[in-house]
């Protein structure tokens, strides 16, 4: 049964790889500067791409419910090349900025997908989810060997050619990825639907996310996880600039930002065991925030490290029990929608670090996460969200 379950997920394990193989992220801020951003510049840029994520992300997964989850993740790996094309070429503000909301498609498509996907092939093939934090552990252990290959190879091609290399060298892993989905067979559970018009369904999906009393709280806490995991893949290169590391050093720091999302896949499924372990990675986490306050390089990138692991495991634990209470039909949608949430949040933290920032300094504005941490913290503490929940009759 699990060699049955490994040999059709192997092109979907091949497709993340490719997918998150990407070698400018690492050096993103560094051609950025080189180009005339500043903080807040760069703030504003952000906030523009993820409002397209904001504008696509809930219909990109009714689409990938209504019609394919494996071609919405083929449209993402176009938007990554077509990304990285524009991108590579720009030489000011206006024209980097413009080519960076295509990401926005990127993100928009690519969010809520692999979740949904691996949980309802799970159904298919074994009948129950138990295995969920494991098997999606693995995605998040390729997905971060993946980011740190690109991160390192990335800092080393910028350093020895010029940033832009590292963008065109990111074309051809997506098209690979492209090559490796139309080799899996995708579940076919959310198939199953009743014939709802799309009004119908964004209306539905959005209930099963905000209208359910019981999961309102994991909700809200899975929303401030995801904006600060976005938050801190966006500004973490900003600490290495005000510490004035050596750029072919960019790409090692972040490598180790990025191997902490394979670390937290492994983590996820002995901490979901527990209760007690599950706030104890909240614990870590306002832990962690507060080590962002201080001008050290390795304090910083321990507490970079220690924070985006225990984000992620908290996700990963979380967006389980989340998925315990939708459908097959709603999945993807539901995770988008979920996503959107995030991503508006996102957007205001992405506003309020660079002008904090800015005006300040990056150590100042390292409170935003210890704020978004506690609040999560309480959240999770009041609102009971570790209570396990009965999943729901498909």
């Amino acid at each position: 049964m699990k060699t049955k379950l490994f040999t059709r997920l192997t092109p979907l394990y091949i497709a993340a790889f490719f997918q998150s193989l990407n070698f400018w992220f690492a050096i993103e801020k560094i051609f950025m500067r080189s180009i005339g951003f500043d903080d807040v510049a760069i703030g504003i840029a952000a906030a523009l791409f993820t409002a397209v994520v904001v504008l696509l992300e809930a219909p990109s997964g009714i689409l990938a419910d209504r019609w394919s989850r494996k071609g919405v993740l083929i449209i993402a790996s176009v938007a990554m090349v077509a990304t990285s094309l524009l991108a590579g070429l720009s030489d000011t503000v206006l024209m980097y900025t413009l080519s960076i909301m295509l990401i926005g498609v990127y993100f928009a498509m690519y969010s809520g997908t692999y979740e949904a996907v691996v949980y309802d092939t799970l159904l298919e093939e074994q009948g129950e989810s138990d295995r969920y934090e494991a098997t999606y552990g693995r995605f998040q252990i390729i997905f971060s060997i993946s980011l740190i290959l690109g991160s390192i190879f990335g800092g080393v091609i910028s350093s020895i050619y010029e940033p832009q290399t590292a963008y065109f060298a990111t074309i051809p892993a997506a098209l690979l990825a492209i090559v490796a989905l139309l080799f899996f067979k995708e579940p076919k559970l959310h198939k199953n639907v009743d014939e709802r018009t799309v009004i119908t369904q964004v209306r539905d999906t959005f209930r099963m996310v905000a209208g359910k009393e019981a999961a309102r709280a994991l909700v809200i806490v899975l929303t401030m996880l995801i904006a600060s995991t976005a938050l801190l893949f966006e500004y973490a290169q900003v600490w290495y600039l005000a510490l004035m590391v050596p750029v072919v050093w960019f790409g090692v720091l972040y490598a180790s930002l990025n191997a902490a999302i394979g670390f937290a896949g492994f983590l996820a499924q002995f901490v979901a065991k527990k209760d007690y372990l599950i706030m104890g990675a909240f614990g870590l986490i306002i832990t962690a925030s507060i080590g962002l306050l201080f001008e050290q390089l390795w304090l910083l990138i321990a507490a970079q490290f220690v924070l985006q692991t225990f984000l992620i495991v908290l996700t990963v634990v979380l967006t389980k029990r989340f998925q315990d209470t939708v459908t097959s039909r709603n999945r993807a949608g539901a995770g988008s929608a979920l996503g959107t949430m995030a991503q508006l949040l996102a957007i205001a933290l992405y506003l309020v670090f660079g002008f904090v920032s800015d005006t300040y300094s990056v150590y100042t504005a390292g409170i935003i996460f210890v704020i978004m941490a506690s609040f999560a913290t309480m959240i999770s503490w009041h609102g009971k969200v570790l209570r396990v929940y009965t999943r729901i009759h498909e």
